[in-house]
């Protein structure tokens, strides 16, 4: 079985989806993979044909021309600690209707304020992801926020982290997804509408001040100016976990 069908099994298993194999093209939305509930699908083992189905579907994703079309890439894979934060020259205005951002990282220590991507300031602007009394946050400055145990991005190891924006104007809807090592982890409903400042940086999370700098190596980021599908992402952070050795 294939890493993108077990992770399918997984978020089916977690939120309790049932699925008829039929429908499920019809069906991928918010988890990637969803559709009409019948009521005699009750066993884990009753989604296998709709897994198999699944994985057929998403066979035409393509992940390396989905990353090769980002709107910004660095895949340098260095050591933040003792070079300058990164301008990436992506406007924060262009990520308000929705982001995608992918980073694999290791760091060296989490012992003061320092942060991996963002901008922020005063005024609650900014979107920012760094750590903060024992926690790591991530979100908009004074409006949704997830706090994150140090336990999920271990010192010395490379984590693979992937954070989605999705929001809906029309519909009064936003969301933020965090994805650890390819497993959705965090959700977070009603998040607010990003007060854009500036452009993203990488190293940092605030205006490139030395006080905030990443402490441990940046590799595989990637940002998005849109919500990918859930399906997408799947397909990316297998394909990344596939490559986190190389670095």
């Amino acid at each position: 079985m294939t890493d993108l069908e077990n992770n399918l099994r997984k978020i089916l298993y977690e939120k309790n989806v049932k699925i008829i194999p039929e429908n499920i093209k019809e069906g991928i939305d918010i988890f990637g993979i969803e559709g009409i509930i019948p009521s005699d699908i009750t066993t884990f083992e009753d989604y296998k044909n709709c897994m198999i189905i699944a994985n057929s579907i998403t066979d035409n994703i393509n992940p390396e021309k989905i990353l090769s079309e980002a709107t910004y890439s660095y895949t340098e894979g260095e050591d933040f600690t003792n070079i300058a934060p990164i301008d990436t020259g992506v406007p924060q205005s262009d990520l308000v209707n929705g982001y995608t951002l992918f980073a694999t990282v290791k760091p060296t220590d989490w012992t003061r304020n320092y942060g991996l991507f963002g901008y922020h300031g005063g005024n609650n602007q900014g979107i920012l992801f760094q750590y903060n009394s024992d926690k790591l946050e991530y979100g908009f400055v004074y409006q949704g926020i997830i706090k994150m145990p140090l336990t999920d991005v271990p010192v010395g190891e490379f984590t693979l982290l992937t954070f989605k924006y999705y929001r809906d104007p029309s519909l009064d809807i936003s969301r933020f997804d965090v994805y650890i090592n390819g497993i959705l982890k965090y959700t977070l409903n009603n998040v607010g509408t990003l007060r854009p400042l500036n452009n993203v940086i990488l190293g940092n999370s605030l205006n490139g001040s030395s006080y905030r700098q990443f402490h441990g190596i940046i590799d595989n980021f990637y940002v998005f100016d849109s919500s990918l599908e859930d399906v997408e992402i799947i397909k990316i952070n297998n394909y990344l976990l596939e490559h986190i050795k190389e670095v």
